[in-house]
C-alpha cells in the first residue's frame, strides 16, 4: 500500500515511525457528567510503573491551558520520555494507555526531535503567551541537577518538518540543506534529513523532469516507511 504526502499535514508527518525518545499527550478520564477523573491509576502508581520499564521521564499535568476564546481546556498531561531503546509510535500509544489506565485515543505520541525544547514546553517556557506553569510543577527520575541543566538550555524554535522538507526540495546538494539549517539544526533534525534526501526530494523543486517528479510524488512514502 502507497501512502501520499501531503505537504500541509508534514507538520505532524511521522517520518520515522521508531524512535527512543518522545512527547506524549495524555487526556484525564471523565464521569457520565463529564468531570475530571484523572487516570485509571493513581499517579504515583503510574511513575512506579515508568521507572519499572525503565524511562527516563519528566510530566506535568496542565489544568489552566486556555482556548482561543479563553475557555478552560479539558485537563491533560504532558509526558516527555525517552525509553531505552527504539520504539514504534503504535507500541507508546498501547503501552502508555496500559499505564495510565485510559483508552487509546486518549493518548497522542509524537517524536520527540528536541528533547530540550520538549522539556521546556511542560512549563511554556517559550511560549510567554500560555500560562506559565511552575519547575516545580514537574514530576521526573531526572536528577534535579539534569533537570535544572535541560530547563535553561538555549534552544532555537523547533522547526517542523514541512520547513525542513521546503528547505531540502529548493537546495542542490545535502551540504546546502545543512548551510540553509546550521550544523546544530541539521544534527538534531539529522534523521528527517536523510529521509527526505534517500526518498529523493533533494532539489526536487529544481528539476525539470516532469514524469520523474510525477513518479516521486505518487510513490513518495511506502506504508512501512511510516
Amino acid at each position: 500500500m502507497v501512502k501520499q504526502v501531503k505537504s500541509d499535514d508534514l507538520n505532524n508527518f511521522k517520518l520515522d515511525n521508531m524512535s527512543k525518545r518522545i512527547r506524549c499527550v495524555v487526556d484525564t478520564n471523565k464521569d457520565e457528567n463529564g468531570n475530571d477523573l484523572m487516570f485509571g491509576y493513581p499517579l504515583q502508581k503510574i511513575y512506579d510503573e515508568l521507572c519499572k520499564d525503565g524511562y527516563l521521564f519528566a510530566y506535568i499535568m496542565h489544568d489552566k491551558d486556555c482556548d482561543d476564546k479563553g475557555v478552560i481546556k479539558r485537563q491533560h498531561l504532558h509526558l516527555v520520555l525517552e525509553c531505552p531503546t527504539r520504539r514504534r509510535v503504535s507500541y507508546y500509544i498501547k503501552h502508555l494507555a496500559l499505564i495510565f489506565g485510559v483508552a487509546r485515543d486518549q493518548v497522542s505520541v509524537e517524536i520527540s526531535n528536541n528533547f530540550d525544547w520538549d522539556i521546556q514546553y511542560l512549563i511554556h517556557k517559550n511560549n510567554p503567551d500560555k500560562y506559565q506553569y511552575m519547575p516545580s510543577d514537574i514530576v521526573t527520575n531526572m536528577s534535579a541537577t539534569e533537570l535544572d541543566e535541560r530547563l535553561m538550555t538555549v534552544v532555537h524554535k523547533e522547526i517542523t518538518a514541512k520547513g525542513i522538507f521546503d528547505i531540502v526540495k529548493s537546495c542542490k546538494t545535502k551540504s546546502m540543506v545543512i548551510f540553509r539549517l546550521g550544523l546544530g539544526n541539521a544534527n538534531i533534525y539529522k534523521s528527517i534529513i536523510d529521509t527526505f534526501v534517500r526518498d529523493g526530494w533533494l532539489g526536487y523543486d529544481l528539476k525539470s523532469d516532469d514524469a520523474k517528479s510525477f513518479v516521486l510524488e505518487r510513490n513518495a512514502y511506502k506504508e512501512g516507511d511510516l
